[in-house]
């Protein structure tokens, strides 16, 4: 039963994921005006508990050549 429930958030914001199988989701990570800081990440199955381990993700600056 994955469905809109199953959710991944960064910091304070929780994007929908995409269930691809037992070890494999996908989620596409909002935008952010924070970077280059750690942002905790967490997965949700019922949009109510999250992950409990330590995660985070990191946005970067954009890079101009």
């Amino acid at each position: 039963n994955f469905d809109e429930n199953t959710r991944c958030a960064f910091g304070t914001k929780s994007v929908e994921a995409t269930f691809i199988n037992s070890n494999y989701i996908i989620c596409v990570a909002p935008f952010s005006d924070v970077v280059e800081k750690p942002i905790p990440f967490t997965i949700s199955l019922n949009n109510q508990q999250n992950s409990k381990d330590t995660l985070f993700y990191w946005y970067l600056s954009l890079i101009h050549i």
